[in-house]
This record gives structure tokens, C-alpha cells and sequence, in this order.
């Protein structure tokens, strides 16, 4: 289920040494570890630092390792995880996503990106249908949309316009 939004299905997963299987998915607002997933996996605790006046949790878990969490004004705690040589997650990089088009396609992708920034992040959508109906002198077409869709993934102003 997706955090402040509606349910979805996540379809990539990938085995952590701590957590056994995580879960993502590109519209979810949180990935990885949930809440009862975190228990699941060890000791979750929650501390408040007064002097800073943040939360935040520390989860220790089986092997003995200690990870933390902290709290952000979206309500949603965030934590860093290195990754293990050997050990991969099933998540495609903004570079491998680049891979398979040429460099006019990457700099139309950009376009399109920097478009959708000027139009206050519409969603693609209704980019598409601006477009589709004539912009003045708009280099950008529906193709290099979908491109930068499909190399970027949504927008984080477009995400934070969502939620």
C-alpha cells in the first residue's frame, strides 16, 4: 500500500542481509522497510533528540548491526543502507535507464524535463495534451516525454504535488 495514497503493487524486490526481502516501487512514497517489517527484523526503537528537537528510531537487528532513522517534515523516516558487493537490488539507475538512447534522445529527454519544470510540473498527462494540441515553437514532442518519464521516473515537485 502506498503511504498517503492508493494501494499498489510493488513488482521489484531485492534480499537485504538485515531485512530479508524489500520492496519498491517508483510511486510508493516509502520503500524499502516498513514499519512492521522494521519490528520484523529486530529492535525498533524510538528516541526524541531534545536539543535538536527531532525523532528519530534506531533499529537493531539480528546480526547486530544498527541502523537509523530520521524523521522528516513529511512524516516519513528515512536511513542509509551501504550496499554489499555481491548483493543487488532490483532498482535501475538513472544512468542504466540512459543506456539504451542515443545523446539526441538523452538531451530531448532533458528538454522535456526542463519543459515541465516551466509549466509548474504538470503531470504527463496533461503535458502530453498540451503538446498533442500545439505549443508555439515547442521543440519538445510526446516521444521525448514519455523518454524522460522512462529514463528520470516522475519529478519529486510532481510527487510532492500529489501527496
Amino acid at each position: 500500500r502506498g503511504i498517503f495514497g492508493p494501494p499498489v503493487v510493488c513488482t521489484e524486490t531485492g534480499e537485504h542481509r538485515d531485512f530479508g526481502t524489500v520492496y519498491y516501487h517508483p510511486d510508493a512514497a516509502a520503500n524499502i522497510l516498513c514499519d512492521k517489517d522494521a519490528k520484523a527484523s529486530g529492535i525498533l526503537t524510538l528516541h526524541q533528540n531534545e536539543q535538536f528537537h527531532y525523532a528519530y528510531y534506531t533499529l537493531r537487528t539480528r546480526t547486530g548491526k544498527t541502523y537509523d532513522f530520521v524523521g522528516a517534515e513529511d512524516g516519513i523516516y528515512y536511513g542509509e543502507c551501504e550496499v554489499d558487493s555481491g548483493h543487488v537490488f532490483g532498482i535501475k539507475t538513472v544512468n542504466e535507464n540512459m543506456n539504451v538512447y542515443n545523446k539526441r534522445q538523452i538531451q530531448a529527454a532533458f528538454d522535456a524535463r526542463d519543459l515541465k519544470e516551466l509549466l509548474g510540473n504538470v503531470s504527463d498527462a496533461t503535458m502530453l495534451k498540451m503538446i498533442s494540441r500545439g505549443i508555439n515553437n515547442c521543440p519538445v514532442t510526446v516521444q521525448d516525454v514519455a523518454r524522460a518519464t522512462q529514463i528520470f521516473g516522475r519529478s519529486l515537485a510532481e510527487h510532492k504535488g500529489k501527496t
